[in-house]
């Protein structure tokens, strides 16, 4: 038969309160390590997704061929368009019958790394705040009817690697991207350009190929070009 004393039971207790002590500090470490993970969903009204909403709106999308869940429900679930920790990273849309005028709203997606719009029926000018896009890596452009001239603030797209213009109705000189030294993969072919910026392109060292036949250039306006030896000039 087992006596318990005042003494044992107050033993006992201690130790119990011990073991709930440290349950509490172990469900602390777990909560402050998990917490983080659960990234609240990115909600419709938020900056991003009133500026994706724009151009949803000033392209036509209730026309577009893929345009599940858009306008309702969290913006990660939009065909298209990837968050990641509550930021939009990529916008996907190419192929996907958008028609009009692509809206000034990308000031508005800071976090863009990969933008595609290819294959569409986009026209006017290409906005100007696509240059303010700084992390961006990939930015497509061709197949479409984009007119006027490349807005001088693609000069600070530092970060990207593939650039592809091609076949659109863009023309006048080429702006200043010689700060574009990541850039790998480069197309202008078919538009109506007749002259890069003073500049050149020898700038862009890392440069795998270059795409330009199809413009007003002539052989002289290439000469600059020729310093990229890595280069593959058409």
């Amino acid at each position: 038969m087992n006596i318990f004393t005042p003494k044992d039971r107050l033993k006992n207790l201690d130790t119990l309160l011990k073991k709930v002590a440290f349950l509490g500090s172990l469900l602390l470490i777990i909560n402050s390590v998990v917490s983080p993970l659960s990234v609240k969903a990115l909600d419709p009204s938020s900056t991003e997704g009133v500026a994706l909403m724009q151009i949803y709106t000033a392209t036509t999308g209730s026309g577009w061929t893929n345009n599940t869940n858009w306008g309702s429900g969290p913006v990660e679930n939009w065909a298209g368009v990837t968050v990641v920790n509550g930021k939009v990273t990529r916008l996907d849309l190419r192929s996907n019958n958008l028609v009009g005028t692509v809206p000034d709203v990308f000031a508005a997606l800071p976090d863009l790394v990969f933008l595609h719009l290819k294959d569409n029926l986009l026209s006017g000018v290409i906005p100007s705040s696509i240059g303010s896009l700084v992390s961006l890596r990939f930015l497509g452009l061709n197949s479409n009817d984009f007119s006027g001239s490349v807005p001088a603030s693609f000069g600070s797209l530092v970060n990207l690697t593939e650039l592809y213009m091609h076949e659109n109705s863009l023309s006048g000189t080429f702006p200043d991207i010689s700060g574009l030294t990541k850039l790998k993969y480069f197309f202008l072919i078919n538009n109506d350009f007749s002259a890069f910026h003073a500049s050149g392109l020898t700038a862009l060292t890392s440069l795998k190929e270059l795409r330009v036949n199809g413009n007003k250039f002539e052989f002289e306006d290439l000469t600059p070009l020729l310093g990229i030896a890595s280069s593959v000039f058409v």
